[in-house]
């Protein structure tokens, strides 16, 4: 589950990370937008909580095709689903 203080470590970060860019000025344009955005993915983690368990963060992988071409991707998290299949998400 969720830390019942989610929305405030999400916010201390969000404050955090507004002063580290330097992007203090325009707090009064993005804050409210951000709070809703924070609102919406504690919600919508909630909901996926209920059927996918977080596994990983921050995943590199590597693919390389018959014909030598490669592809590489990092997941920002790979939660495995309750029927047992994996979920690759990213939040870009």
């Amino acid at each position: 589950t969720l830390p019942t203080n989610a929305r405030e470590q999400l916010l201390e970060v969000g404050e955090e990370e507004l002063a580290k860019q330097g992007l203090t000025e325009q707090k009064g344009l993005w804050w409210p937008r951000f709070e809703r955005l924070v609102d919406w993915f504690i919600e919508q983690e909630e909901q996926r909580r209920s059927y996918a368990l977080p596994l990983a963060c921050e995943v590199d992988g590597e693919l390389t095709l018959p014909n030598g071409f490669k592809i590489t991707a990092r997941a920002d998290r790979i939660d495995r689903l309750h029927k047992g299949a994996l979920a690759i998400i990213d939040y870009k």
